[in-house]
């Protein structure tokens, strides 16, 4: 006769194993409440801007434009572009307002002008209504295989639309994460299935939070 019992240990203990050994995603991925786009026909996109790069990788570094603090890490040269790349792919897929791309390439001289001002000169002089840019924290590369780690894939990243006009935040979101084990956090179970029990990369994290994000673009 099948001891039903025992089966059901068994299998209890067997998927306590996989979640001890398989990893999920913590997920920190929050959007502000979407402004209005009224009067917003044009937007000026700004190269993600390697903030880390400028104050150090060893501290908690705040957004220049929210004010949240993220832990400062490492960032590859070209993680920038490649972000503004997946950001116009998004703003594609989830608006059809115009575009104009640019290099992040504003200089401040000797001023020292806050940032939403920079941000709204660019916007101005591109002749756009609003202004999409990001800036990136933290970008540090899972250190093995999708299968086991030495060290897992850790983000952190923000994204922020601005009104030229006024300079008021229209919409903004942020990505901060790290993968953990299943075990570690079992409220994240959804992630889990989601990643297919994998150790994701970086880039797979970065594209999968930012996706979360413009889910919530407003629409005009």
């Amino acid at each position: 006769m099948i001891n039903l019992r025992k089966i059901f240990l068994l299998l209890v203990s067997a998927l306590g194993v996989v979640l001890l050994l398989t990893g999920c995603v913590e997920t920190h991925v929050k959007t502000e409440q979407p402004g209005t786009m009224n009067d917003i026909k044009t937007v000026l996109i700004l190269t993600f801007t390697d903030v880390s790069a400028i104050h150090g990788e060893k501290e908690m570094i705040k957004c220049p434009l929210c004010g949240n603090y993220f832990e400062a890490g490492q960032v590859p040269p070209d993680t920038g572009d490649r972000l503004t790349q997946q950001a116009v792919d998004m703003l594609e897929r989830h608006s059809s307002i115009a575009m104009l791309v640019r290099d992040r390439t504003i200089n401040q001289g000797n001023e020292r002008i806050p940032e939403r001002q920079l941000i709204t000169r660019a916007g101005k002089s591109a002749g756009a209504d609003a202004v999409l840019t990001g800036y990136i924290y933290r970008y540090d590369d899972r250190v093995g295989t999708n299968l086991a780690v030495k060290s897992p894939a850790s983000v952190a990243l923000s994204i922020h639309l601005i009104r030229v006009a006024d300079g008021v935040d229209i919409w903004s979101g942020y990505v901060d994460e790290t993968q953990q084990t299943l075990a570690e956090d079992l409220f994240k179970a959804s992630d889990f299935f989601r990643r297919k029990g994998r150790w994701v990369s970086a880039d797979e994290m970065a594209g999968a939070g930012l996706e979360k994000i413009f889910e919530s673009f407003p629409k005009p």
